[in-house]
C-alpha cells in the first residue's frame, strides 16, 4: 500500500505544470509561495569558471536582475529560492535550475529546502553566451510558471 501512495506522489509532482488558466493541485504544491519574494543561489562550477567567460557573478547579477524585474527577489535568505547550478568540464556543460521550498517531515520532524520545480539541460559548446541563454530560458520559464500559479497573491 505505501508503495502505491509513494508511486502516485510521485507521479502528482512530476506532472508537468501548465502555465494556461486550469491550475492544478501539483503546480500549487510545486510553485505556490503566496507571493513572497524569494532569494537566488548561483553556483558555477568550478571556481575558476570566468576563464571560460562565464563568471560566477555575472550569471548571478543576470538571475537576480531577471528576478528584481518580476517582482520577486528578496536579498533575505530563506528555506525557500532559486538555486541555478552550473557545472562546466572542458567544453561540455550542465545546467539546472531548481525552485526549492521546505518540506517537513512529520516522523523525523525535519524541515528541508527540497526542490518541487527543476529544469535542467546539458550540452557541449565552448560559447559562454550560449549557456548563459540557456539558463536565462530556464529562469523566465521559472518566472512563467511562478507568476502563473502566485497570480491571486501576486495581484495579477
Amino acid at each position: 500500500m505505501s508503495r502505491i501512495f509513494a508511486a502516485l506522489f510521485l507521479a502528482f509532482i512530476a506532472a508537468p505544470t501548465r502555465a494556461d488558466d486550469s491550475i492544478t493541485e501539483a503546480d500549487r504544491f510545486r510553485l505556490w509561495n503566496d507571493c513572497r519574494p524569494i532569494w537566488a543561489l548561483v553556483e558555477v562550477m568550478p571556481p575558476d569558471a570566468e576563464k571560460s567567460g562565464l563568471p560566477q557573478e555575472g550569471v548571478e547579477t543576470a538571475v537576480r536582475a531577471r528576478l528584481q524585474s518580476a517582482r520577486i527577489f528578496s536579498d533575505a535568505r530563506t528555506n525557500t529560492y532559486l538555486h541555478v547550478n552550473i557545472h562546466l568540464v572542458g567544453r561540455a556543460f550542465s545546467i539546472e535550475v531548481m525552485y526549492r521550498k521546505p518540506l517537513y517531515d512529520e516522523i523525523s520532524e525535519a524541515a528541508l529546502a527540497l526542490p518541487t520545480w527543476e529544469r535542467g539541460s546539458v550540452g557541449t559548446s565552448g560559447d559562454a553566451d550560449f549557456i548563459r541563454a540557456s539558463v536565462a530560458r530556464k529562469v523566465e520559464k521559472f518566472i512563467d510558471e511562478y507568476l502563473t500559479v502566485n497570480a491571486s497573491a501576486c495581484g495579477n
